[in-house]
């Protein structure tokens, strides 16, 4: 079906996505079409556009995949579909830019782009999990909080799967891991991020994002209570060191607990202002060590950790042989023994059906990486995570030699 740009309606959401006679996705369904949008599309198209078949949001509601194989390792690694996936990354961050920035307008009227936004995640993920998570990670990183904001709407998804979260379920905590941060739209982009040179009462406009974003997504038709119940919560923390209003134990709801455990690896992994992003490894080791804190839900980190494993994909390391490799799967279960790729060679190795050592990560200068202290290094060897599941591993990330 063919539709003209001049028929479209600014200040309208697109049911469908749409798409150059060429085939290249020029709007994704659910975008907020904006007076900008509408001079970015016609700009970018020609004057007629297509658009598919209706899809069927009934599909959201059918069951995943029973088989963790359908998410981990089932598939050969094809560097054409993370390309992409990579490209819809984008898109859909441009997306939940336009969204926002009605949200922020007050012209946001329906969520039903953000479900879309969420169900098209689990399509992909059930499909193959590792592949969209790695095209995640080969997205270069920025600082727009929208890119941001999918990042952590698709690991919120990938927590959920793990943890069986029915499908319904899973749209509403990756709605909630792509709004719980729209609050700072509103903010300065200086007060945007924790630092340093924050003023006391910086810090406290800082803290009350999360009542900025509820009260302007209660305005919005279909946003379901547990969503808007995450995002007031998604930065309180069990131990009750959370804010904006220092809850502790029981009354912290689980998508928040999921929201807490994403927030906490995105903050750690990308850089902010002047410090330094932190080597996923070690922003997992973090994750963990703070369970002998109380500070995180046991069970979400450990769907954390079949969906993202010890070594997070993406993650470049040393062998024991001296090879360099990339992550390219998780294991299942097997958080220490992923599934990798020799970056000379190209050769994929299961680490779990080979003789071989991770021996230490490999740091990224763009961005700068840098590691924890060497005495909280201890979850590098390859034995069973779980049995360090308890142990104190706190510490700051600083600068220190590998």
């Amino acid at each position: 079906m063919s539709l003209d740009v001049e028929k479209l309606v600014v200040g309208t959401v697109l049911k469908e996505s749409l798409y150059s006679d060429s085939g290249q996705l020029l709007l994704r369904r659910g975008s907020y079409v904006s007076e900008e949008v509408y001079k970015r599309l016609r700009r970018r198209s020609a004057s007629r556009i297509v658009a598919p078949p209706p899809v069927s949001l009934d599909s959201y509601a059918a069951g995943l995949p029973g088989s963790d194989a359908s998410r981990h390792g089932c598939k050969p690694y094809d560097d054409r579909q993370v390309q992409r996936l990579q490209q819809r990354f984008e898109s859909a961050a441009e997306t939940v830019t336009d969204l926002a920035d009605a949200f922020n307008q007050r012209k946001l009227k329906s969520a039903q782009g953000l479900r879309d936004l969420a169900g098209d995640c689990i399509d992909d993920m059930s499909n193959d999990m590792d592949q969209v998570l790695s095209a995640m990670c080969e997205v270069p990183e920025d600082h727009r909080l929208a890119a941001r904001c999918m990042r952590m709407g698709m690991i919120c998804v990938a927590i959920g799967m793990e943890m069986d979260l029915p499908k319904d379920e899973l749209i509403r905590v990756g709605t909630a891991g792509v709004v719980h941060d729209w609050g700072l739209f509103s903010l300065p982009p200086e007060l945007r991020y924790i630092h340093p040179e924050m003023t006391f009462q910086q810090r406290i406009q800082y803290t009350r994002h999360p009542f900025y974003a509820h009260d302007l997504l209660r305005a919005i038709s279909n946003v379901d209570g547990s969503v808007l119940l995450a995002v007031l919560q998604a930065h309180e923390r069990i131990d009750g060191s959370g804010f904006p209003s220092g809850l502790r134990g029981d009354p912290i709801c689980l998508f928040a607990r999921i929201l807490a455990v994403a927030d906490t690896y995105l903050a750690l992994t990308a850089p902010v202002g002047d410090l330094p992003a932190v080597v996923p490894c070690d922003a997992v080791a973090y994750l963990v060590g703070q369970l002998g804190k109380s500070r995180f839900d046991p069970r979400v980190v450990r769907g954390f950790l079949q969906s993202m494993a010890q070594f997070p994909i993406g993650s470049l390391l040393q062998l024991n042989d001296h090879r360099q490799v990339k992550v390219l799967r998780s294991n299942g279960k097997q958080y220490g023994r992923p599934i990798v790729q020799d970056l000379m060679s190209s050769e994929i190795l299961d680490l779990a059906q080979h003789d071989l050592d991770i021996v230490k990560p490999i740091l990224r200068h763009d961005p700068s990486e840098y590691r924890l202290k060497p005495e909280f290094r201890r979850l590098m060897d390859n034995r069973d995570l779980p049995e360090y599941l308890h142990k104190d591993c706190f510490v700051r990330p600083e600068m220190v030699d590998v």
